[in-house]
């Protein structure tokens, strides 16, 4: 008698968590195709295309969305390292797609793209670099571009910076959101915010937690960094302007995302970043990209202390270019183009189209 009085509750529980988790894909398949309709490009000369091309012996992922293919081209490289934005592309370049052919890509071991391990000598910057050179080469002769525009956000600026750099030949222009300078510095200056801001709202838990981290043992000891980006979050200064469960559903209901995609996208930004983070803490870009023969932009939030914004604006300062502009977002923190999406398109139409 007890077994089954308590079998009843127990049955009822689990068929209404299965009715929540139905209804639950059910609002996110219905969201997909809403969102895919809306913002479909049905322009003849147009262009969008969800597939897969081969990059130096590994099959990756590209979203290709433009309403005339005769435009530039302008190749998007996400941050992370291992943190996809082709899913949340339509967040932030509908307008875009009216003066460009935008090209998001699913660099080697992120989200889609990540289809099986990747051996030790795939885990470095100069890998992940020629992957870019692979990718730029790719496009210009798909497309028959002599030069395309770079944009790069966190890890991808420094991806970015480094290849206009190298081939400056194959670029209009580069801009970097979020723009790494010198990681050593980035990290001191991050952990430095989280624990100020912890003092002053008098946050004994956060002040404990980060009472004892060190950015220069996060090569060894990745959990470190994770306690302060929990906190930097949590604070403002990765994500302002937009919380932390709407950006996850914008990941969510993405239409090029099926379930399987996220929990590869999880695999990756939880592998990559402690794979790569050693040689990442030595990169000083004053040092080692102090000149250019390309226009640099570089577009920072105001609260940014992801990659803080003082260290992106000191670097901007010192570099050699033709044509170089340091455009602030005040109100925003790292995810400026998706939280000023609107402003964020409008200073890449007006600055890159002038140069033609």
């Amino acid at each position: 008698m007890l077994r089954r009085f308590l079998f009843k509750p127990l049955l009822y529980c689990v068929l209404f968590v299965l009715a929540l988790l139905l209804v639950g894909l059910a609002y996110r398949a219905y969201t997909q195709m809403q969102l895919a309709r809306s913002t479909a490009i049905t322009a003849e000369a147009g262009i969008e295309s969800l597939e897969q091309v081969e990059v130096r012996g590994d099959r990756q992922w590209l979203y290709l969305r433009g309403h005339d293919t005769s435009n530039p081209v302008m190749l998007y490289l996400h941050g992370g390292p291992g943190m996809p934005e082709l899913p949340i592309a339509r967040s932030f370049g509908l307008e875009l797609e009216r003066h460009f052919t935008v090209v998001h890509w699913d660099q080697r071991g992120s989200g889609k793209s990540r289809t099986r391990a990747l051996d030790e000598a795939e885990l470095t910057i100069d890998s992940y670099l020629a992957d870019v050179l692979a990718m730029t080469n790719y496009l210009r002769d798909r497309f028959g571009k002599e030069k395309i525009y770079l944009v790069g956000h966190s890890w991808g600026s420094l991806l970015g910076v480094l290849s206009v750099r190298d081939h400056p030949e194959l670029y209009h222009a580069y801009v970097g959101v979020g723009q790494i300078a010198n990681m050593a510095e980035n990290e001191r200056i991050s952990l430095e915010y989280v624990r100020d801001v912890a003092r002053e709202r008098g946050n004994s838990t956060a002040q404990q937690e980060l009472a004892n981290i060190n950015p220069a043992e996060y090569a060894t000891d990745f959990s470190q960094m994770m306690v302060q980006r929990k906190w930097l979050y949590l604070y403002g200064g990765g994500f302002r302007g937009i919380s932390i469960p709407a950006l996850a559903w914008l990941y969510i209901s993405s239409p090029e995302y099926s379930l399987g995609d996220l929990y590869r996208l999880l695999l990756g930004s939880n592998a990559l970043p402690p794979a790569l983070w050693a040689e990442v803490m030595a990169v000083d870009l004053a040092r080692d990209a102090a000149r250019f023969e390309v226009p640099v932009y570089f577009l920072a939030g105001g609260y940014d202390y992801n990659t803080p914004s003082e260290l992106a604006r000191a670097y901007m300062e010192t570099l050699v270019a033709p044509r170089k502009a340091f455009i602030e977002f005040p109100e925003s923190s790292h995810f400026l183009n998706v939280t000023a999406s609107s402003r964020y398109q409008a200073v890449l139409i007006e600055q890159l189209l002038q140069l033609d």
